[in-house]
């Protein structure tokens, strides 16, 4: 629970420290860009929802999968503000993908 909470401090000072160098505006507008909106959602999502976890159940099998779900988010959205980078995201998923269905 520890970690879960410096977790969530620490992306919250993420979300600020972007949104300082952009303004507040700029950030939300770029957050809600056709391109970003599955990977914020998720991104807040997960984020909203380990905290909640975290004072209710403090299980870290629900928090733990909530917590990589919010990390692999995360650096798609990063990995999107890169030229090519959704791109980049849609080719390696779908190679995760095959990969997944060929041993599964």
């Amino acid at each position: 629970a520890k970690f879960a909470m410096c977790y969530f401090f620490a992306n919250i000072f993420l979300i600020v420290s972007t949104t300082f160098l952009v303004g507040i505006k700029e950030q939300f507008k770029h957050m809600f860009e056709k391109k970003r909106l599955p990977l914020s959602l998720v991104y807040v999502g997960t984020l909203i929802l380990a905290m909640i976890t975290v004072f209710t159940h403090q299980s870290i099998f629900i928090i733990l999968p909530l917590i990589i779900v919010q990390f692999v988010a995360l650096i798609m959205y990063i990995v999107s503000y890169m030229p090519g980078g959704i791109s980049f995201i849609n080719f390696c998923g779908s190679k995760m993908g095959r990969l997944i269905f060929r041993f599964g």
